[in-house]
């Protein structure tokens, strides 16, 4: 089994790593977009794209998803 932590940030327009800020961490998208609803203010086609492609685009702060795969021989 393949676990994998999900890491929201949000970060500039071109997504630069200097940029990306750790906002919180899921084990799944559909507790990230309850998060995103109940904290932001982004449409639904920019939350499709979040959970759809990791990250918005075109939005003066943007927000990705960094996914991070678990070592199995910790778990």
């Amino acid at each position: 089994m393949n676990k994998e932590i999900l890491i929201l940030c949000y970060c500039d327009q071109w997504h630069s790593k200097q940029s990306q800020k750790i906002i919180a961490c899921f084990s799944n998208y559909m507790q990230v977009e309850k998060f995103i609803k109940q904290n932001y203010s982004l449409s639904n086609e920019h939350i499709k794209n979040l959970l759809e492609n990791n990250q918005t685009q075109g939005l003066e702060q943007n927000f990705i998803i960094l996914v991070e795969k678990l070592n199995p021989i910790s778990l």
